[in-house]
């Protein structure tokens, strides 16, 4: 009889069997046990996939036999979540050690049951033991339960703490009950007080918390807020932390040795002080309102404010209704509305005279814009000297109501310069009648000419002796004729405004003189391109170019459709980029390229791809979800038994990898199993394969040499030597 192996691989040898080598054996087996009652290994762990552990009858080596020692680390960095197993018939005692690097869980189990799983970050060791088919933890590794209990702490025993209620923990001290927990609240029993020179907490709820010591600081910190149902009374400076709430509607806080000054809060109005309020910086999220409607005033005739600032878009409001406002305009300016509705009318700003008796030309107020730099000199502007009221939205200096004029002087006689027409004309009043453009001293002027028809005035030259306009015949031709000389203007300019040139029929044509390539749409500097050029024809025809168009942005967009729903547009150094999900379509709509998602690129054809070159490279995970057909070799990398060449999707440790020159080699669970090379298909480790198994044989075996076995078994019978050839030749038929 041959021998046979426990589940840790103990030899049990026959007797008579092992003639002269059964110390060797016996130590064998002895390093065997020793391993599993105490034996220490580090096992890397497949970073993402699963580890199997084995055991190998007869065999003490530490690397083939991982799953029979006492304590096993775990080590290695992974990149996901790993599996470690242990064949499921041993029956033992594992300390095992998570000493991965790696925020990834790390499951340790039989090969067909469950077990424990370490936690992302739970780098410890856990106490665990197999039944044979699950791995179960022992239960030292978690809470510790003493089931309500009384925890001693002293040496006499009169000090404890204790849970026997359900939800409280009470707290003994020299044999009596002073302090006790519970859902949320920290109590202290009769002849017990808290007394401390800090005191930090969430919430601390008592009938009253009083700070002793008079000869430091009273601090309390807190990550919430400090409550109390009674008083709180501190001898120094209290610091809070956080929130510091007085829950009472009435509640007054009171400072000073004598307590004569208050702060007294009003349920739902607000808080009153009995002394003067005095603050620095008055800073409020809301509004800070007097005390009653009207006759509230900020400030005294003896104590004055200095400055008042409002914020962009700030309005000051004025009268009981609040009709009347004035907004400051961010960058622009202040704007004087009249908001009410009753009577409809506008706001007007009045400069009223210091007493009653007002002459014909006294000066009730004046306007001035003044230079920030150079002071209200004689370059000052004067807008509003001496324009008195005549009738309700009607201003003049000469008593009718006609027109506004900017005169030289205050008075009624002075010369008129400016005058707005109650036709809204500006008119220049003047035997000079040249217009002038200052620059600080210095200016140009000229003399506007007579225009008649469609003419447009155009600014002279630099010299300010000539002019030049713009004039149509009527037949939609635009030229240019001289106003005062024969000197050319070569632009047009229209400030700020927008221009449109229009007709009712024919075309627009811009011809470039000889000599002259291109038509250029441009600012006037390279700081002010055109930024957009837009061709809509969607009313008739199609834009036309007989040479180059070329965007010089590096950011340059050109859009179709329209509601230009699909746009390309140049990225500086890379290309041209298609917006969104739009296709680039050939032939028709069904072969086209496009992206229909974030980092996905489709090449979509309703009948077949082609690829034409020498070498096609694909960097990445190639998935194909039809049929492969090559019409040469395919090829791949060696692989190795962990991650072989060939695999399937959802089993990557196990396949087909080539191990070595003319050498296929199969693994499986990571682990090479047999290999196939020139003449010989061989396992991987002596003694480890099967040729099929007792409930999936092989039909008949056809051998053209010599079969070599350590024991051959004939129905049933296991047989070591030929001891009755004739027997053998009858049960072998």
């Amino acid at each position: 009889m041959a021998s046979t192996y426990t589940d840790l691989g103990i030899e049990k040898m026959a007797t008579g069997e092992n003639a002269g080598t059964w110390g060797t054996k016996t130590n064998t087996n002895l390093d065997i046990i020793e391993k599993a009652i105490s034996g220490y290994v580090e096992q890397a762990v497949t970073s993402g996939g699963t580890t199997q552990l084995t055991i190998t009858d007869g065999d003490a080596t530490e690397s083939t036999s991982v799953a029979r020692h006492a304590v096993i680390k775990l080590t290695g960095t992974i990149t996901g979540n790993s599996i470690v197993t242990v064949p499921d018939s041993v029956e033992k005692v594992y300390i095992v050690t998570n000493g991965t690097s790696g925020a990834y869980t790390v499951q340790f189990k039989t090969a067909s049951g469950t077990g424990i799983t370490f936690g992302v970050s739970e780098k410890t060791t856990r106490l665990v033991y197999s039944d044979g088919t699950n791995i179960v933890d022992a239960g030292f590794g978690g809470a510790l339960d003493i089931e309500g209990r009384e925890l001693v702490l002293d040496a006499d025993g009169d000090t404890t703490i204790t849970a026997d209620t359900d939800d409280q923990i009470d707290i003994k001290i020299a044999g009596a009950d002073d302090f006790q927990f519970t859902a949320n609240t920290f109590t202290a029993q009769a002849g017990s007080t808290i007394a401390a020179q800090a005191l930090t907490a969430t919430t601390v709820t008592a009938s009253g918390i009083v700070k002793t010591d008079d000869t430091t600081e009273a601090t309390s910190t807190t990550d919430g807020s400090l409550q109390t149902d009674g008083g709180l009374s501190v001898a120094k400076d209290a610091v809070i932390g956080d929130d510091l709430k007085l829950l009472s509607d009435s509640a007054v806080l009171s400072f000073g040795a004598d307590s004569d000054i208050t702060v007294t809060h009003a349920a739902d109005t607000g808080l009153t002080t009995n002394g003067t309020f005095q603050a620095t910086t008055i800073t409020a999220t809301t509004a800070v309102v007097p005390d009653a409607s009207d006759g509230a005033t900020l400030g005294t005739s003896a104590l004055e404010w200095s400055d008042l600032y409002i914020a962009d878009g700030g309005i000051i409001y004025f009268g009981d209704d609040q009709e009347i406002t004035l907004t400051h305009a961010a960058d622009d300016g202040l704007i004087l509305k009249h908001v009410g509705t009753a009577d409809g009318k506008e706001p007007s700003l009045t400069f009223q005279a210091g007493d009653t008796d007002i002459a014909a030309d006294d000066v009730l107020g004046s306007i001035f814009f003044q230079a920030p730099d150079e002071g209200a000199g004689t370059d000052a502007i004067l807008v509003a000297a001496g324009i008195e009221a005549v009738s309700e939205g009607d201003f003049s200096s000469s008593n009718n109501a006609t027109k506004l004029s900017f005169k030289t002087g205050a008075s009624e006689a002075a010369t008129e310069k400016v005058t707005i027409s109650s036709a809204g004309n500006l008119n220049l009043v003047s035997s000079n009648t040249e217009l002038r453009f200052y620059e600080g001293s210095n200016y140009v002027g000229f003399e506007a000419p007579a225009l008649s028809g469609n003419q447009i005035w155009v600014l002279p030259t630099a010299d300010g002796s000539s002019g030049q306009q713009l004039t149509t015949d009527g037949s939609g031709t635009l030229s240019w004729a001289a106003a005062t000389s024969a000197t050319a203007a070569d632009d047009i300019s229209t400030g700020d405004a927008a221009v449109t040139i229009a007709t009712s029929s024919g075309n627009i044509t811009l011809d470039a003189q000889a000599g002259d390539t291109d038509i250029i749409f441009k600012g006037t500097d390279s700081s002010s391109d055109i930024t957009a050029l837009t061709l809509d024809m969607s009313d008739a025809g199609s834009a036309i170019f007989n040479n180059d168009v070329s965007l010089d942005s590096d950011s340059a967009v050109l859009k179709f459709g329209d509601d230009q729903d699909t746009t390309l547009t140049h990225t500086d150094g890379t290309g041209l980029t298609l917006n969104g999900t739009n296709k680039l379509c050939f032939y028709d709509t069904a072969l086209s390229i496009s992206s229909s998602t974030d980092g996905q690129l489709d090449i979509d054809a309703d009948t077949e791809v082609e690829i034409t070159a020498t070498t096609v490279d694909v960097n990445g995970i190639l998935d194909v979800s039809g049929v492969i057909v090559a019409g040469g070799q395919i090829s791949a990398a060696d692989g190795t038994a962990g991650a072989p060449s060939i695999s399937n999707t959802g089993d990557l440790n196990s396949g087909l990898y080539f191990s070595a020159a003319d050498t296929l080699a199969f693994s499986a669970g990571g682990t090479a199993q047999f290999t196939m090379a020139d003449g010989v298909i061989a396992p991987v480790t002596d003694n480890d394969v099967d040729l099929g198994t007792a409930s999936l044989e092989f039909k008949d075996g056809y051998f053209d040499g010599t079969l070599y076995c350590d024991t051959l078994n004939l129905n049933g019978t296991d047989h070591t030597s030929i001891e009755d050839p004739t027997a053998l030749a009858i049960a072998l038929g």
